[in-house]
């Protein structure tokens, strides 16, 4: 009885030392969480502070309508509208009209193939606003949900300016003394013949200095061939544009803008009028919005890796088999061409897919002999217990589904929930592979490693039975021709 009594406290003595080391982990991962925190600030001031109005729209499941996710000051000066009145809502019952002028459409097309559009001027009119906008809408990703973003920006003024400059010269001199954006008017062939005020202050010339000369020769000499292109439009009687240049001031100073162009008719006699905006704070802000999703992204990582080694301390002897399952995934969904960001999700998901076995007693998992009946089905709980631990978590990728399914076998005889076929996730099915062959390759408590060639022909006999076919062919390929080696 002494003996057995010994035993249980040299026991309870090492479950408390372990308990400290993971609370020294959970440390760490609350400070990797206060790093993303900061960053999410970051990108809120600057998301509120944007001139462009944006809005971010959330699309059900079929993409036949999208709702209201969040929404800038600038978005609410621009259509006179509270963020907290429509938050949550049908973009067509706050915007009604958009049907009408192509918008809800080109939502449509971008959640459906994934690329970015331009929708060009166009008025937008209902009971409550009236104003021409330009729109630019892109998806973002944001794991099982799908995001899509409109930036707009309101040009009433200037398509006002463009309707009326045909019927009226006087109209077109006061805009161009008035107007706060650097107007100009060109030839057919680029030469000025007037600008405003506003263009002086953007370029350095005076008025007088601007007429007749090119302004193909106030470009950057690498910008020209671009700007040739849009005269090439403008003699069509195309508008063009917002196109970016680098405008070579008087003072050989050098400054980013923004030009559309639009041919004009003047007396009948076709014009081109030209609209530049300085563009140096928005660079700034696009710079800085870089910077944070790269400090964003490497805070993500470092809570990543900050799980992979949680995980890796109860089960030392198995250090560095995420990454290597993370490796090999990598590799599996590279062959396959899947989009670059599901090969991120199924980066992320491989390096921290073992992180429930931090619940099981790290004298099973370091067993050099056979588990027992109860021991395996803890073992077997580990997918479930990684998917409790982080389901509260906010992973813009569906890394929980993932790992909750990372031992699910397409025939049904996997776990927890014994999945069939295509009722397991793609990126689930690589790493269920990946797992398997990095663990056979590998040493254990309880076996010597068996070798790369044994999990190839474990993999290959069960291809179609356990393994997606498709993936162990390609698992095979990279190990026996193209050379794939664990680093």
């Amino acid at each position: 009885m002494k003996n057995k009594d010994k035993t249980k406290k040299e026991l309870i003595t090492e479950l408390r030392k372990e308990q400290g080391k993971e609370g020294s982990n959970i440390t760490k991962l609350k400070k990797a969480e206060q790093s993303l925190q900061q960053s999410e600030n970051r990108f809120r001031q600057l998301f509120n502070h944007m001139s462009s109005g944006v809005t971010i729209y959330e699309a059900n499941a079929d993409g036949s309508d999208f709702i209201i996710k969040d929404f800038n000051r600038a978005g609410e000066r621009i259509d006179k509208i509270k963020k907290k009145d429509i938050i949550g809502k049908s973009v067509l019952e706050v915007f009604p009209e958009i049907k009408y002028f192509g918008f809800f459409k080109v939502l449509q097309e971008v959640y459906k193939t994934g690329k970015s559009k331009h929708l060009p001027v166009s008025l937008y009119k209902d009971q409550r606003i009236t104003g021409w906008r330009e729109n630019h809408v892109y998806k973002i990703p944001s794991g099982e949900i799908v995001e899509i973003v409109a930036l707009y920006d309101d040009i009433t003024v200037l398509k006002q300016a463009e309707e009326e400059l045909e019927d009226s010269e006087e109209y077109l001199k006061k805009l161009f003394d008035y107007a706060p954006g650097a107007y100009y008017i060109s030839d057919l062939k680029g030469n000025f013949i007037g600008g405003n005020k506003a263009a002086e202050k953007l370029t350095g010339y005076k008025v007088e200095e601007l007429i007749g000369k090119n302004f193909l020769k106030l470009l950057s000499p690498t910008d020209i061939p671009k700007a040739a292109e849009l005269l090439v439009k403008n003699n069509k009687g195309q508008p063009t544009g917002p196109d970016e240049f680098i405008l070579n001031r008087k003072d050989k100073s050098n400054v980013p803008v923004e030009l559309s162009t639009y041919p004009v008719k003047i007396k009948g006699r076709t014009f081109v009028l030209g609209m530049a905006m300085d563009i140096t704070e928005r660079k700034l802000a696009e710079e800085q919005l870089q910077q944070n999703f790269q400090r964003t992204k490497r805070a993500m990582d470092t809570t990543i890796n900050t799980i992979s080694k949680i995980a890796e301390t109860r089960d030392p002897y198995t250090s560095g088999h995420q990454q290597r399952v993370s490796q090999l995934s990598v590799r599996i969904a590279r062959e396959i061409h899947l989009p670059q960001e599901q090969i991120e999700t199924i980066r992320v998901a491989a390096l921290i897919h073992d992180i429930g076995k931090i619940s099981i007693p790290s004298e099973i998992l370091t067993k050099p002999g056979k588990l027992s009946d109860i021991e395996f089905s803890l073992i077997k709980g580990h997918p479930q217990k990684g998917y409790d631990i982080l389901k509260d978590t906010n992973f813009p990728y569906p890394v929980i589904q993932i790992i909750l399914q990372h031992h699910e076998r397409i025939n049904g005889s996997g776990y927890p929930n014994r999945l069939t076929g295509d009722e397991i996730l793609l990126e689930a099915k690589i790493i269920a592979v990946a797992d398997v062959v990095e663990a056979m390759a590998s040493h254990r408590p309880y076996r010597q490693a068996l070798g790369i060639e044994a999990a190839l022909e474990e993999i290959t006999k069960n291809k179609g039975i356990l393994y997606d076919p498709k993936i162990v062919d390609v698992c095979v390929k990279l190990f026996r021709e193209k050379g794939f080696k664990f680093e």
